[in-house]
């Protein structure tokens, strides 16, 4: 699954009507507090809003109302982009926001929502090591791009799991995590970690 998938098709929906912002945020709904992608639409109305967007999706399927919610829904519908084998609900909120509107969509996949936080692409991982010599210093040597397979966010949102393809003992792992924001929107402090692995578990090191 792919986070930049949404975000691409959100702005095409935004720069459809008039100049638009895309933003992940959390937001509340009918199933509780969800990651959600906004889009502002300066100058619209949220009638204007509701309407083009129905407009937008039609080629997936037919909205339907949540029942005591202003909310729309978009149930059991397939985007390639996105996944090849799992279905999606999308559902969707117009709201005025002073002169402006705001589309509020959220992708709930399987038992989640997506969110930037829980896609590899949020992250960025690669590992190296140093040349151990009698002269001082050493370039970064043996670089590798290890896989990540998947991202599992706590329920919580403050921890992620990662599970990783590709790890190397003795190397340095450099982690970056630009991709992944706060409730409010808000980038990392520290964006980065590293971390030197030194031994895999038995059974890891086995596959």
């Amino acid at each position: 699954m792919r986070i930049s998938s949404l975000f691409v098709g959100l702005i095409v929906f935004s720069a459809s009507l008039l100049p638009g912002q895309v933003m992940e945020d959390i937001r509340n709904m009918t199933l509780g507090t969800q990651p959600a992608l906004t889009v502002m639409l300066p100058g619209a109305s949220t009638k204007f809003a509701e309407t083009a967007w129905k407009d937008y999706v039609k080629s997936y399927g037919k909205l339907a109302s949540v029942k005591k919610s202003k909310e729309s829904v978009l149930a059991g519908i397939q985007i390639l982009e996105i996944s090849t084998t799992e279905k999606l609900n999308v559902y969707n909120l117009a709201e005025p926001s002073g002169n402006d509107a705001k589309m509020i969509v959220w992708f709930e996949m399987g038992d989640k929502f997506v969110s930037a936080a829980g896609t590899p692409e949020a992250y960025r991982l690669q590992t190296y090591t140093y040349l151990y010599q009698s002269s001082y210093g050493s370039p970064e040597v043996d670089q590798t791009t290890p896989t990540l397979k998947h991202v599992q966010v706590a329920e919580d949102g403050l921890s992620v799991r990662l599970e990783v393809d590709g790890l190397q003992v003795g190397h340095v792992h450099e982690l970056h995590a630009a991709g992944v924001k706060s409730a409010d929107g808000l980038p990392l402090l520290h964006e980065a970690a590293y971390y030197t692995l030194f031994e895999l578990p038995r059974s890891e090191a086995a596959e």
